[in-house]
């Protein structure tokens, strides 16, 4: 029997270019804040393939941290993986 871990709410960002997605993630890294690039879920089917996801759920902290690093996103979205 396979073992499942529990799902957990992540906020998921979308974005237009590969290039975005790892300025994201490099930038984050670089200012210590939690996240990571992954494959964009089944459940959004928008972007470059490529998505941010934090456990971090702020939405309004996300929207600022991209305006002041000029990050261009696509979409934000909050599911459970």
């Amino acid at each position: 029997m396979i073992n499942k871990l529990p799902k957990v709410k992540h906020l998921v960002i979308t974005f237009e270019t590969m290039t975005m997605a790892i300025y994201m993630d490099r930038l984050c890294s670089q200012k210590n804040i939690s996240g990571r690039t992954i494959p964009v879920p089944k459940e959004i089917d928008v972007g470059c393939g490529s998505a941010f996801a934090s456990t971090n759920l702020d939405e309004n902290f996300w929207i600022d941290f991209m305006k002041e690093n000029n990050v261009k996103y696509k979409q934000i979205t909050i599911l459970d993986i």
